[in-house]
């Protein structure tokens, strides 16, 4: 079984003399696809919501979630991220204005990794527990860098960005 989690970005950026303000959601619809003989499962996804933005700063939120994989054999799973921007990319959009984001994965040893948007990466560690025994054995991070952020034009920004949860 695939999971499929689309999370969708809206963001409000306003000038308030020489301060940016931005507050940003992102809402979480999961779906899944046709079983096969080994199963994945992610649970413990939550809304992100990034709060007030002050120039200057750089804005990041990050979530643990529970990969779970069924079957025998190595734990192992794909993880490819897809956004909302021209193939793919990591972007919100306000009209024609864009704020690019990056999208990671700590799915294991080494930390978190950077996730190429369209771009499938393997990952270990998934647990046997449907429930990672109450905890969570993966997270990952939205980072909108300070540049970017600095540079944006003040608008209401909303965006997608859907994750594809496979076996290997």
């Amino acid at each position: 079984m695939h999971h499929i989690l689309n999370k969708f970005f809206s963001a409000c950026f306003r000038n308030n003399w020489s301060s940016h303000f931005v507050v940003m959601a992102i809402f979480l619809l999961l779906t899944a696809n046709s079983a096969s003989a080994q199963n994945v499962q992610i649970t413990g996804l939550v809304d992100f919501n990034f709060g007030t933005w002050n120039v200057g700063t750089t804005e990041q939120a990050s979530d643990g979630v529970c990969i779970h994989k069924s079957g025998t054999g190595a734990r192992t799973y794909l993880v490819t991220g897809t956004g909302s921007g021209s193939g793919g990319d990591y972007t919100i959009a306000s009209g024609a204005n864009e704020l690019a984001y990056t999208l990671e994965w700590d799915g294991g040893p080494g930390g978190f990794k950077s996730l190429v948007p369209a771009t499938s990466k393997t990952f270990s560690g998934a647990s046997r527990s449907q429930t990672c025994n109450g905890g969570t054995n993966a997270e990952m991070r939205i980072t909108f860098d300070v540049a970017d952020l600095d540079a944006a034009i003040p608008g209401d920004y909303s965006g997608s960005l859907t994750l594809l949860i496979e076996p290997i």
